[in-house]
């Protein structure tokens, strides 16, 4: 690997600059080099992601912003690990939630999963609570909830440092045939009873837990204040039968939005 204040390698990059190269354009140019065997180029594809960002950080300073290196890094088909490190180091104001940002640009890795962005966070340094925190963010998550099951898990876990907010988006249900379909909000003309889900709440509306702290979401909430653990999502009816069927006789789902703001 070459060092990282390789005298060539800075040379070059200079001389890219001073011929009015942008930073894209340089390493564009040096590549065409190593393509036709020009003689003591180094290729910018082999000498890693974090000294090729070093490098050109020297010459370029401020003009090369971080996005402008992993779009770099990228084109070059350095995996998002590697950029996640080269960032980070070289960038040292960057958060979890700016480097995981940027590493989603659709000119970057825009279809890089939950656990593999996860992976490059923490692998470039930044802490599993950071990284949770930023991913909470960066992911939105849209769960369908089933009437005829007791607590679903959305796979979400809430922080308590975060706004969550929990959105209906489509589908209906009913928590018992004679009542007729309805939405998160529930029927206000039925009000639960104790065994319900959420007594004094409308029948068949959506209810959501965290931690063992239940509380009413409807078509729109967010997670109580402080509340910290998985949420979990239900509609809100007699979960033992204690006043006849319970889910048995429930029919319909809900999709539901989570998203996660600081």
């Amino acid at each position: 690997m070459a060092n990282p204040l390789d005298p060539s390698l800075i040379a070059a990059l200079q001389t890219q600059k001073q011929q009015g190269a942008t930073p894209q354009q340089a390493v564009l140019n040096l590549e065409l080099a190593c393509a036709g065997h020009a003689a003591g180029v180094i290729n910018p594809r082999e000498i890693g992601a974090e000294v090729l960002t070093l490098a050109l950080r020297e010459v370029y300073g401020e003009e090369l912003t971080a996005l402008a290196a992993a779009i770099i890094l990228h084109n070059l088909g350095y995996p998002v690990d590697d950029i996640a490190v080269a960032l980070k180091v070289n960038y040292s104001g960057l958060s979890a939630l700016d480097l995981g940002g940027i590493l989603l640009n659709p000119n970057v890795y825009p279809q890089t999963g939950r656990p593999e962005l996860s992976h490059a966070l923490t692998g470039a340094g930044f802490s599993p609570d950071e990284t949770l925190l930023a991913a909470n963010i960066l992911y939105p998550v849209q769960v369908t909830v089933l009437a005829t099951q007791p607590w679903q898990s959305t796979g979400v876990q809430v922080t308590g440092t975060q706004t969550t907010s929990i959105n209906y988006v489509s589908g209906n249900w009913y928590a018992s045939p004679g009542t007729g379909n309805c939405t998160g909000t529930g029927d206000p003309r039925l009000i639960a009873k104790p065994g319900y889900t959420l007594p004094g709440a409308p029948e068949g509306a959506l209810v959501g837990r965290i931690g063992g702290r239940v509380f009413l979401v409807g078509n729109a909430a967010s997670a109580p204040q402080g509340a910290a653990g998985l949420l979990e999502l239900c509609i809100n009816d007699d979960l033992d039968g204690r006043y006849g069927m319970g889910l048995k006789d429930n029919r319909g789902s809900l999709l539901i939005k989570i998203s996660t703001s600081a």
